[in-house]
């Protein structure tokens, strides 16, 4: 998880019959290195669904690169059920080849 920060801050009168939106587009993903300040991100603001300004978000902290048990550790991840099924179908082989020497 890699926190944001808004570049500006933002000041907005707003009546009461208006409506002021705020919307967030980031990556959902993102890799490593990332220095602190990178623009990785925007915030939309909208009045009565007119944009008003738009605010890069900036990575609050810097990130390195995924070290190589990083790397593994994402993959396993992603692939949680396929490796589970893949050590059931090796012990389940192992056992029968077991057995059949026996």
């Amino acid at each position: 998880d890699l926190p944001l920060r808004a570049a500006r801050t933002v000041a907005i009168g707003v009546r009461r019959d208006q409506r002021l939106r705020l919307t967030v587009e980031t990556p959902e993903r993102v890799e490593g290195p990332i220095p602190r300040g990178d623009v990785l991100g925007a915030a939309i603001v909208t009045l009565d669904g007119a944009p008003v300004t738009i605010v890069p978000l900036r990575a609050a902290r810097s990130v390195p690169e995924a070290s190589a048990v990083d790397k593994a550790r994402d993959v396993a991840g992603d692939n949680a059920g396929w490796l589970l099924l893949a050590v059931f179908a090796i012990l389940v082989a192992v056992l029968f080849l077991w057995r059949r020497r026996r």
